[in-house]
């Protein structure tokens, strides 16, 4: 499966959830819809939706976002960054491509209370997997001694910087950090 192929995916578990015309629908309803999507497709959709979100989540695993996703919460840990990616993956296509190029795009879509964290869209294939198959989802083969997947061992393309450094995040978000920073 293909990322085109996974978002085709991520589009029909968010109408299943979508609240109303104009109601933007909540991440961990996208998540468990994805998840019994992808147990209608059967395992082997499941196995590939997996690979294809790791693929995805790839491609803006660095400081760019992380910086977004460290103001949006006031703080991001490693695996809080992870939960924001899942988040920000069931917000669809267009806002994860758009903050994928512009992280501060992401003030048209949070606001003071959101929770832009949702572990579950993670294990939506793992969850399929088991629902399907009564067994765990197999070890990933790539992953190296520690448990840890070889990509996150290389460096990231853009150095990191300090984000409890207000004016470098002001300067890098203006619209975040007016949200979320105090003047």
């Amino acid at each position: 499966m293909d990322t085109e192929a996974y978002w085709q995916l991520v589009d029909e578990a968010r109408t299943r959830t979508r609240k109303g015309p104009d109601a933007a629908p909540d991440a961990d309803d996208v998540a468990d819809s994805l998840r019994a999507v992808l147990v209608e497709r059967g395992v082997e959709a499941a196995r590939a939706a997996d690979a294809a979100y790791d693929e995805l989540v790839a491609t803006v695993h660095g400081p760019r976002l992380w910086g977004a996703a460290y103001l949006i919460g006031g703080g991001c840990s490693d695996d809080g960054f992870d939960y924001f990616l899942g988040w920000l993956v069931a917000q669809g296509r267009e806002v994860f491509e758009r903050a994928a190029q512009d992280p501060d795009s992401l003030a048209d879509v949070v606001d003071e209370d959101t929770e832009a964290e949702c572990e579950d869209m993670l294990a939506a294939a793992w969850d399929a997997y088991e629902e399907l198959t009564g067994e765990e989802f197999p070890e990933d083969e790539e992953a190296d001694e520690d448990g840890d997947d070889d990509a996150d061992d290389e460096p990231a393309a853009e150095p990191f910087w300090d984000f409890d450094d207000e004016a470098e995040m002001r300067i890098r978000y203006p619209r975040l950090a007016a949200m979320f920073l105090e003047d």
